[in-house]
């Protein structure tokens, strides 16, 4: 059996692979600028190549290892230059055959800002985009019209091997539609028998009129994909985003969304065995099965993976679909994925099926049969530590359904909340909380709450007045009443990571075993020395910046040490050189002075007995509110804004002056400054102008609405006098900026235009 460890050892040999491509050694480099100017002869920027294809003619006859670096810009497989009239030209052939071959020993790195651009070797794939296409007439249309005149396969890694690499990319526009049959596999990529290194590349927009639409792997093909996505491509039978055909891929931090097929939505696998770490299914479709993933007699591995909003039009398996298939699942999400017309909203199971899941969560799927998951044709899941919740079936099996056979095997798993009931058929349950209680083969399983910490919002973990993890302020809290599930798991099972003080015991349910399972009652006796009742309470948010810090001193506490800091290691009490703010007071209260909005604050009291014995306290944390008064949101000086008929920068501004462009009569009142240190984010529009934000503001977006900086995407639309413009990219700077930031106050309006594009936004 496939073990926790072998997924251990799997991802550690990836991280190890990916560190050795960093450190290949690095000979010639080749440059492609298709706005270079010079000899183009890929020995500069100035004379860069302006064709990729010529670059890796250069790179097929060169000494290896070498790189070619691509700046910005559209890059076509048919393309090439050539002399006319003594002049270099970009010729295109319009050869549907034509095809970027990768070169073993060869790294291909896009997203450079190029010869046009002050600093050429500047690297952002995001704003310095560096695109392959397929569409090589130009004249594709919406929803994959128009494009038989597109390339079979913009990118082909065939027959190489890991030290071919692909790295920083979007990949777009591939039709694989040709006449043989390779040319019916991979729009966007067709391996075959070969294992190249792809990173941070984007696979967008892609078909086949066959299988993988994204990526088609055949035959022994074992590539590495790393901070890759997976986004809108379409396959007419198999593998949407992706194809497997006896391969093993290895994918890490990759995200699958929007992709669809016949089956596999988002991944195909056939008498395959990839390993997913940290990958992500999102809204893909597989219309007749599978629409996040379909195994085919295949033995996948999936650790901290999420399938979200998958579906299945008229088949079963709407995030996951295994025929004769053994995948191995850790930690993994299954939630809101559907399939209306079948059974297994979350996943289906069938032809001697034996998948073992550890860790998971199935949450509001959606399904005829087995809202959660289904079992049929003898198949034999084992789930350990699952936690089945809020699925629905319209028939039978809201959290489960076994039949023609099928044998289950629950150890230490929760199902709650399911409707119309949380298991159909048999199955074998041990050590679980099953609401309605099971009368079935088990053995000490429980009919109680388990007390999920909040639902509502996708919070599972199990709530204990000893602690539990809160996933949305990072840290640990302490509720007012302990689940029933803590310390209920089988006692053969080992505690695994779970934090003291851990009874002994497995907690039930997903997080059982692992480092943020909650916190056992039965050991805190050691604990009551320690200073307690923090205010304020651990975990808060929306604290006042005027907060006084207080506690109740633990039994024999004389003397204080405080602790306090803007980091959990300011306050850890295995650093050395935690933040030491107060020592020895005897006051038990603290007072930090005035503290900045949105900021997260840690501290630990430390209480010092008469004999001088100093016993460590736990790690609190609190949240100050991250509504500031109305206009403390600012931008830089340097941004400017639409006044009088022209763009002034906003510290130029004179009260009096008008708001041009808006259906408003509002005159600038008062231009607000202030001093201080500022988290920035840098917009990037697709007009090449920058706004620079510090902490937040509301954009109004074309549809209309008002949207906050936080929920601003990339590739969304924002309104301006004149249309819209679109976003390229948001960066939150890394440092915080020290220095001063400007809003205005505007007579009988909240908004005004920002930026040369005029950008509508208002504060709070």
């Amino acid at each position: 059996m496939k073990t926790k460890s072998i997924l251990i050892k799997c991802l550690f040999c990836l991280l190890l692979l990916s560190a050795t491509i960093c450190h290949v050694a690095i000979g010639k480099i080749i440059y492609i600028d298709d706005d270079a100017v010079g000899l183009n002869d890929g020995t500069s920027w100035e004379n860069a190549y302006l064709c990729l294809q010529d670059g890796l003619a250069d790179a097929e006859t060169t000494e290896k290892p070498a790189e070619i670096h691509v700046a910005q810009g559209i890059y076509k497989p048919d393309q090439h230059a050539m002399v006319r009239q003594d002049q270099l030209w970009i010729v295109s052939s319009s050869d549907w055959e034509a095809t970027f071959q990768l070169i073993d020993g060869v790294t291909i790195k896009g997203g450079y800002a190029g010869f046009s651009k002050p600093y050429p070797d500047a690297r952002d794939v995001d704003l310095y985009e560096s695109v392959l296409s397929g569409d090589l007439n130009a004249n594709d249309g919406p929803d994959f019209t128009n494009i038989w005149d597109n390339s079979f396969h913009v990118v082909t890694t065939s027959g190489t091997q890991w030290t071919a690499v692909l790295d920083g990319f979007t990949i777009t526009g591939g039709n694989a539609d040709g006449l043989f049959p390779y040319d019916h596999g991979g729009g966007g990529i067709n391996n075959i028998e070969g294992s190249p290194t792809l990173i941070n590349c984007t696979l967008l927009g892609n078909s086949t009129t066959d299988s993988g639409g994204g990526m088609y792997n055949s035959l022994y093909s074992n590539p590495a994909l790393i901070n890759c996505t997976f986004s809108g491509n379409s396959a007419y039978l198999d593998g949407g985003g992706m194809y497997n055909n006896q391969s093993d891929p290895v994918l890490l931090n990759c995200i699958l969304t929007e992709n669809s097929a016949g089956r596999g939505g988002g991944m195909y696998n056939e008498k395959s065995d990839p390993m997913l770490t940290n990958c992500t299914f999102i809204e893909n479709s597989g219309w007749g099965a599978g629409g996040g993933m379909f195994n085919e007699e295949s033995d996948p591995m999936l650790s901290d993976c999420e399938f979200n909003r998958n579906s299945s039009a008229v088949g079963s398996g709407g995030g996951i679909y295994n025929d004769n298939s053994n995948p191995t699942l850790l930690s993994c999400i299954f939630s809101e994925n559907s399939a209306p017309a079948r059974s297994g909203g979350g996943m289906h199971n069938r032809y001697t099926s034996e998948p073992t899941l550890t860790n998971c969560l199935f949450i509001g799927n959606l399904a005829i049969n087995g809202g959660g998951m289904e079992n049929i044709n003898d198949s034999i899941p084992v789930l350990n530590n699952c936690t089945f919740s809020s699925n629905i079936a319209d028939n039978a099996g809201g959290g489960i359904s076994n039949i023609q056979n099928s044998r289950l095997t629950l150890i230490n798993c929760i199902l709650w909340g399911d409707k119309p009931d949380e298991i159909n058929g048999a199955a074998n349950v041990i050590y679980s909380d099953i609401q309605g209680g099971w009368t079935g083969i088990g053995m000490n399983n429980i009919n109680i709450d388990p007390l999920f910490a909040d639902p509502d919002n996708g919070d599972y973990h199990l709530k204990s007045q000893a602690g539990r993890w809160n996933p949305t302020i990072q840290s640990w809290v302490i509720d007012q009443a302990t689940s029933p599930c803590i310390d209920a798991g089988r006692p053969e099972t080992p505690v695994g990571l779970e934090r003291f003080p851990n009874g002994g015991r497995i907690n039930m349910g997903a997080y059982g075993g692992t480092a943020e399972a909650s916190l056992s009652l039965r050991q805190l006796l050691p604990l009551l020395s320690q200073a307690s009742n923090p205010n304020p309470p651990d975990g808060d948010i929306g604290v006042s910046r005027n907060v006084i810090l207080s506690w109740t001193p633990g039994f024999e506490g004389a003397l204080h040490n405080v602790y306090f800091g803007v980091e959990f290691e300011h306050v850890d009490p295995s650093n050395e050189n935690s933040i030491l703010v107060s020592q020895h007071q005897a006051d038990t209260s603290y007072n930090p002075g005035l503290l900045d909005y949105g900021q997260t604050y840690y501290w630990r009291i430390d209480e010092v007995d008469n004999q001088g014995t100093i016993i460590t306290g736990e790690v609190w944390s609190f949240i100050i509110t991250s509504n500031p008064p109305k206009g403390r949101a600012c931008f830089t000086c340097d941004t400017h804004v639409w006044i009088d008929g022209t763009t002034i920068a906003m510290s130029k501004i004179a009260a009096g002056q008008d708001i041009m462009y808006l259906d408003i009569s509002g005159k600038v009142e008062t231009v607000q400054e202030h001093e201080g240190t500022f988290t920035l984010y840098d917009i990037a529009l697709e007009s090449g102008n920058f706004i620079t934000v510090a902490e937040n503001h509301y954009f109004m977006s074309r549809a209309g609405t008002w949207l906050s900086l936080h929920d601003l995407k990339k590739d969304g639309r924002l309104k301006t006098s004149k249309g819209s413009v679109g976003i390229k990219s948001i960066r939150k700077r890394q440092k915080p900026y020290i220095g001063r930031v400007y809003n205005l106050k505007i007579k009988d309006s909240d908004q005004y235009m920002v930026g040369k594009d005029a950008v509508i936004v208002r504060d709070y």
